[in-house]
């Protein structure tokens, strides 16, 4: 059976192959064409005036935490290419959800194509290449990112890396640089940072792929890399430093350095497991902390980084491909823990968002396929029998994972539950809020946004929140109450000031609004609700 599984798959042509993966991506996810908005789709999409007008000076803005006319909000993000997909989906399907979904697999399906392209380029058999496509292409983690219409960032910040790299690769087939090849990857390549900034930290990525190409067709000269470089800095220098406001600093101890060490290596090794193993799927994932000798993963942790160490003074015995999949994996995956570390830990807790495995995935097949061509026959096709049955698993589990977004409530409940009183729950928490109050069961949803500001601890957004609710309730005294608590968490946070004058003006306190909108303004010169407010009681 699996000598008949190898000799299908080697006889079969890359349009085939592009055909049975098309099938199993729409076996995987149709029945996620009928998950409505959740999470952020509100503030990204519904509640977006960029989405529902045209307007190329603000898509060079970040998409910060700034006031509206209509008191929504928008999140700390600067992806204008998520934007303007958007964009040119209102334009289509308005709030159909079903047409957000149909671009978010299509161009799922692009990925998974263009995986093939670059694995078959790197790859010296035709297994590998087909495989490693179909385990993307089916993967239960990248409901995360597919099924999840504001995932479409990790889609398109993965679709431009893959076009970038295949083009560049291109471009040195012939011993002269092919400048067609050349251009598409270095656009791509700057199309890549401007969806999502994980893509930075596959710069170091490109110099390895040339290295892997036959000496015949190797262009020497590093300043083959000098324009990624150049694209690269003048992204870090346009990119408005303010984009993270809102974060909070986690007060790092010296003393414990060892351990947030060891919380790193965790971090690393629980990615790895669930990008293999995709058990257990959601939304605001969480990982206990290393945080004492007497913990099992303290060791784990140490046997980790004494393997990968080894790996790294042996690099001379292993493979480029090994190498550049290595790197493709866990570096932007360090990068992204350390920050979490940094800005998002709690005392025993650090969030671990699974969406950033879709772009790393293509990292573990390029591993795989070094690990393959050392396997002897019979090890092969253990290998490729596993490899079979993994497809079947991923794709159950991904039909499975994608009934659970159907309902807004339940999905909720779900993730809260998952995270057994996770500190970071103050995030699902608010989302059932604001479930619960679109189901007018407004009791429950009190309920939650409060629970939701006592678990952020010193975070004014939440409170904020709280006092958002209950300005739409109309309950302005209880919002001005909270917002007084915000402003005790945090003085300088515009967003209470608009939402204290948006109250005081609802109780004809005008001279209190006024107040209120101007230190708003004081403090965030582009606030358009409180110069839109403030100009309505001159």
């Amino acid at each position: 059976m699996l000598e008949k599984l190898e000799v299908f798959i080697k006889g079969t042509s890359r349009n085939r192959m592009i055909f049975v993966i098309a099938v199993l991506i729409a076996v995987c996810y149709v029945n996620s064409l009928g998950v409505f908005f959740l999470w952020d789709d509100y503030a990204l999409i519904l509640d977006n005036p960029l989405v529902k007008q045209f307007d190329m000076k603000s898509f060079l803005k970040p998409m910060h935490f700034q006031e509206t006319g209509s008191l929504s909000s928008l999140p700390v993000y600067f992806r204008p290419l998520q934007t303007i997909t958007y964009m040119l989906d209102y334009s289509v399907w308005r709030t159909n959800a079903f047409g957000y979904h149909l671009t978010n697999i299509f161009l799922h399906f692009v990925n998974s194509v263009l995986l093939l392209i670059l694995l078959s380029i790197f790859s010296k058999n035709k297994i590998i290449p087909f495989l490693g496509a179909v385990l993307f292409a089916v993967n239960p983690s990248f409901t995360l990112s597919v099924t999840y219409i504001s995932g479409r960032s990790d889609l398109l910040v993965l679709l431009f890396a893959l076009l970038s790299m295949i083009c560049f690769l291109k471009s040195f087939e012939k011993e002269k640089l092919l400048p067609v090849f050349y251009v598409i990857s270095l656009v791509s390549f700057a199309l890549m940072l401007f969806s999502k900034e994980i893509g930075l930290f596959i710069l170091p990525a490109y110099f390895f792929l040339n290295s892997n190409r036959s000496k015949e067709h190797s262009f020497k000269g590093a300043l083959v890399y000098l324009p990624y470089f150049i694209i690269a800095v003048f992204y870090l220098i346009f990119r408005p430093h303010f984009v993270f406001k809102g974060w909070e600093f986690t007060g790092l101890e010296s003393k414990n350095t060892l351990f947030y060490l060891l919380t790193f290596v965790k971090g690393n090794i629980v990615y790895l497991f669930k990008a293999v193993f995709p058990r257990e799927v959601y939304m605001q994932y969480t990982i206990q902390t290393v945080n004492s000798f007497n913990q099992i993963w303290f060791y784990i942790s140490i046997l980790f980084v004494f393997i990968s160490s080894s790996l790294i003074l042996l690099k001379k015995s292993l493979d480029k491909n090994f190498l550049l999949g290595y790197m493709w994996f866990f570096l932007p995956l360090s990068a992204l823990i350390l920050m979490n570390i940094v800005f998002a830990m709690k005392e025993t807790e650090l969030l671990l968002p699974l969406h950033n495995l879709y772009f790393s995935f293509p990292g573990i097949i390029l591993m795989g396929d070094f690990a393959f061509s050392k396997f002897k026959t019979d090890i092969r096709k253990i290998f490729v029998f596993c490899a079979t049955v993994a497809v079947i698993y991923y794709s159950a589990s991904t039909i499975y994972e994608n009934n659970f977004w159907h309902e807004e409530i339940p999905f909720y409940e779900r993730i809260i539950a998952k995270n057994n009183n996770s500190a970071f729950n103050y995030i699902p928490l608010s989302n059932l809020g604001y479930s619960y109050e679109r189901e007018k069961e407004y009791d429950l949803a009190e309920k939650s946004f409060l629970e939701a500001a006592r678990l952020s601890g010193r975070n004014a957004l939440f409170y904020n929140g709280l006092a958002f609710y209950y300005i739409r309730r109309g309950d302005y005294k209880k919002a001005i109450k909270t917002l007084e608590e915000s402003l005790f968490i945090d003085s300088n946070f515009s967003r209470t000031y608009f939402l204290m004058g948006f109250s005081e003006m609802s109780l004809n306190n005008f001279a209190k609004a006024k107040a209120n909108f101007k230190k708003a303004l004081d403090l965030n010169p582009d606030s358009k609700g409180a110069r839109f407010y403030l100009g309505s009681l001159k």
